[in-house]
């Protein structure tokens, strides 16, 4: 008898390894498969991240060329708005016109002043309006011109020379 409980030990022990092998298989691909999603993930996260930086820098260039060429239209706004203070138009008026806030507008004409104060000869930004028409309506480069010449003071209600 212990020849055959030796011969059944052995079948047993034959199928549990049979049956421990093909759970450790499956475990095993199932392990391979997390393994490479997560890979995947990791991948594509990390290229993804690497898309946006490169596309935050392009826009920050982008943004950095913007704000340069904007910087002369932007003082020929400011200076306008200082031609409508020599111009006798109020501060509150010019809000209203323009849409800007009060503190927006002193702002804006206080950075006016700093520069015609640092350059007296403030280039002009082309306007659409033909210059004789620009001053029979007190608008456009001579009247810029003669407000600098004069030196009026942001704030005067002046007549321009």
């Amino acid at each position: 008898m212990s020849g055959r409980i030796s011969a059944s030990r052995s079948a047993a022990l034959k199928a549990a390894q049979e049956a421990k092998a093909r759970r450790d298989a499956l475990r095993l691909a199932h392990e391979q498969m997390v393994e490479s999603a997560l890979a995947d993930w990791f991948e594509g996260t990390t290229r993804a991240e690497e898309l946006r930086t490169r596309a935050q820098a392009k826009a920050a260039q982008i943004l950095a060329e913007a704000e340069a060429a904007a910087a002369k239209p932007e003082a020929a706004a400011r200076r306008a708005l200082r031609m409508l203070v020599g111009l006798g138009e109020p501060r509150d008026q010019i809000a209203a016109l323009t849409g800007l806030t009060l503190s927006d507008v002193r702002g804006a004409l206080a950075t006016a002043e700093a520069e015609a104060e640092r350059n007296p000869a403030t280039e002009r930004v082309p306007n659409q309006a033909s210059e004789p028409a620009e001053a029979a309506t007190g608008t456009g480069a001579a009247v810029v011109a003669a407000v600098d010449a004069a030196g009026v003071p942001a704030g005067t209600a002046a007549d321009p020379p």
